[in-house]
């Protein structure tokens, strides 16, 4: 008897989840799959509205709206009030944020799917992945073959008004180290973050009595990472530049994502606090051997 009593509660448990996983693929369906739907949610994420109001908004017939409308409440996404207005249910506004998110993913995806589809993410966390619509409002800077160094000269003419800069390197651009080095004048202290093996690098190959000076007058924060991230990221108070290595396993100088939005700095300071967390600082006296 109890084993029987057993197998049913099993029974009932797994229909349940079968049930539940209809349901989401069904809601899925709902938002996805329907230009109306998708955007009748989008505007209700800006609050409740009237039949008139979201007709207006989303271009189509009453009789469309309403039975689009309809579809959403059976799912419990949306909801009707006294007033015969429309608004998300606390479902639906959880649903509306990622189908928002999902939205600017898109976009930033398909406007620049040479970008994302030709270089090498892999150092770019699956939480920034994730999130990746904040570089919605950017775009792609591309040298010529009559601008060889269009980015390049374009990054160093940016960070030249930036009164906060922070920066990862994974590649070794001498002239890059003495551009950051003499910004901490009319600048907030730079920081930036450097692979074990650019470090080695640049204490062969950079000026180091010039370096060693803007370590131990504040000008620059330095600091080493082992491992390589496979990207070239400098974040301000007003832009984010972001660089990155093709698939062949070589740099790409030539294009670099830009953006100036507020979104897109966030997302790059997080980026960088992610490595920084990771990495070492490095102090004056390394520099000269000491």
């Amino acid at each position: 008897m109890k084993a029987a009593t057993t197998l049913g509660v099993s029974k009932n448990m797994k229909e349940d989840t079968t049930n539940g996983r209809d349901d989401a693929a069904e809601i899925i369906r709902l938002l996805v799959c329907s230009d109306l739907r998708r955007n009748l949610v989008l505007t209700l994420h800006n609050g409740a509205a009237s039949l008139s109001d979201l007709r207006q908004h989303v271009g189509v017939s009453s009789t469309a709206a309403i039975h689009a409308l309809r579809e959403l409440e059976r799912d419990h996404v949306t909801s009707q009030d006294g007033r015969r207005h429309y608004a998300l249910t606390n479902i639906g506004k959880i649903l509306a944020l990622k189908l928002e998110s999902l939205t600017k993913a898109a976009n930033v995806l398909t406007e620049h799917n040479a970008f994302w589809l030709e270089h090498d993410l892999s150092g770019i966390p699956a939480t920034h992945l994730a999130d990746v619509g904040c570089l919605e409002e950017s775009y792609i800077l591309t040298s010529t073959s009559t601008d060889l160094f269009k980015v390049y000269s374009t990054f160093t003419t940016l960070v030249e008004n930036a009164k906060e800069i922070k920066g990862i390197s994974s590649i070794l651009i001498p002239d890059m180290i003495n551009v950051f080095s003499t910004l901490g004048p009319k600048a907030q202290p730079v920081e930036l973050i450097v692979t074990s093996d650019v470090f080695d690098k640049m204490r062969e190959l950079v000026d180091r009595q010039e370096l060693r000076r803007a370590l131990e007058e504040g000008n620059l924060r330095l600091f080493s990472l082992k491992e390589n991230p496979k990207i070239g990221l400098t974040v301000t108070d007003y832009f984010l530049s972001l660089g990155l290595f093709r698939g062949d396993g070589m740099y790409d100088y030539s294009h670099d994502l830009l953006s100036y939005s507020a979104q897109a700095i966030e997302w790059g300071t997080r980026l960088f606090d992610h490595y920084a967390a990771a990495s070492e600082e490095v102090s004056a006296s390394e520099i000269s051997g000491d």
